[in-house]
């Protein structure tokens, strides 16, 4: 099952009498909580509950729509109690609605309009409700043994970058981001414990780093394969700490599981998921010293100078470096100052590979 939060408005009788007269006569109310018999009326008792108490609200009229897989169907009284139970998750329980039934579609989807008011005038929170709702469909199917939506955690996905798009359009490979969303996604669902997961993200050449609060929760994680790393929220929110545990239903204990989280998750003597700096590094300053070196020629003065400040500069730092365990985010912040730190005083040098991504560095022109 889909759900789908549509934006709020302030028209109810507008929408109401357009759910009322769906194309082809595909329509019909399956439940509702008001007085009335019609759009007109139900409409005017939405607006008398909102007038009532929160006047000021303007777009108080909250429009759901839950959609069936094609080719399933479900009886008036089940889907009654998929309205009244996906209300509840969303938290309006006490609160005026009417809810359709379309079948004018290749797939039958019920339509819930309500307000973020109940009866007695409490206020009904608004936030998260696209996730929310992601989860109560979640919930539905289970319920209610609906068939699972194959991708629920893509509508929470995060797009390629536009850089990575022309990149993959450029090579013909996908981008990384997706090929970590699609495995990682994969393994989830494979996985019934947070644990389970861990051991095969593992299996699949991911290095996984959770952080923990004192008590064991799960407070973020990030995964790196190969010298490319993403937090959880770089890849989606479906990505996030808790979300991935909510989203996959990932069985976690905190207070019996977190010294094996942390042992799972630990940084391995040696590794810091991917290829060393050092080793990121010997490409880049082999074209340096091509360059540097003027690829046999005589140096002058100012380039032997400038190759052995480098030399010293880059035995320095990952002397330093080889010094702590690496982990992919002490090696990123170790690269961006080694960035600054071989750029060279004369500024008459540029190698493409260590360059900042925000432009160039005035101090790195081309000779």
């Amino acid at each position: 099952m889909i759900a789908k939060v549509c934006k709020p408005g302030s028209d109810p009788r507008r929408l109401l009498h357009y759910l009322e007269r769906a194309k082809d006569g595909g329509s019909r109310v399956i439940d509702h909580n008001l007085g009335g018999s019609n759009a007109r009326s139900w409409a005017h008792e939405m607006r008398m509950v909102n007038d009532a108490y929160r006047k000021q609200k303007t777009l108080f009229v909250k429009h759901f729509v839950l959609s069936f897989p094609r080719g399933e169907h479900a009886s008036d009284d089940e889907m009654r109690g998929m309205v009244r139970q996906f209300l509840e998750h969303m938290g309006y329980t006490e609160t005026p609605f009417v809810a359709f039934l379309h079948t004018n579609t290749a797939n039958d989807h019920l339509h819930i309009v309500t307000t973020p008011t109940s009866w007695a005038g409490d206020k009904v929170s608004e936030s998260h409700e696209r996730w929310r709702s992601v989860h109560g469909a979640r919930k539905l199917e289970e319920a209610w043994n609906l068939q699972r939506v194959a991708n629920p955690e893509r509508a929470f996905a995060k797009s390629p970058t536009q850089g990575e798009m022309k990149k993959a359009a450029r090579t013909q490979v996908p981008p990384e981001r997706a090929k970590f969303q699609v495995e990682i996604g994969a393994l989830a669902k494979e996985s019934k414990s947070l644990t389970e997961f861990l051991r095969k993200a593992q299996e699949r050449g991911f290095e996984v780093r959770a952080s923990l609060s004192r008590e064991g929760e799960l407070k973020g994680i990030s995964f790196s394969r190969d010298g490319v790393a993403f937090k959880g929220s770089q890849l989606g929110k479906a990505f996030r700490a808790q979300r991935l545990l909510t989203m996959y239903r990932l069985r976690y204990d905190p207070q019996a599981e977190a010294e094996e989280v942390r042992r799972l998750t630990r940084p391995r003597e040696g590794q810091s998921g991917g290829p060393s700096l050092r080793e990121r590094l010997v490409e880049p300053l082999r074209h340096l010293r091509d360059r540097l070196l003027g690829k046999g020629e005589a140096q002058s003065e100012e380039q032997a100078r400038a190759t052995l400040q480098i030399r010293e500069t880059l035995a320095s730092d990952l002397s330093r470096l080889d010094a702590q365990p690496a982990t992919p985010a002490r090696e990123l912040k170790t690269l961006s100052s080694l960035r600054e730190e071989l750029a060279l005083p004369a500024g008459r040098y540029r190698v493409a590979s260590i360059q900042p991504r925000n432009g160039d560095d005035p101090r790195c022109m081309s000779r």
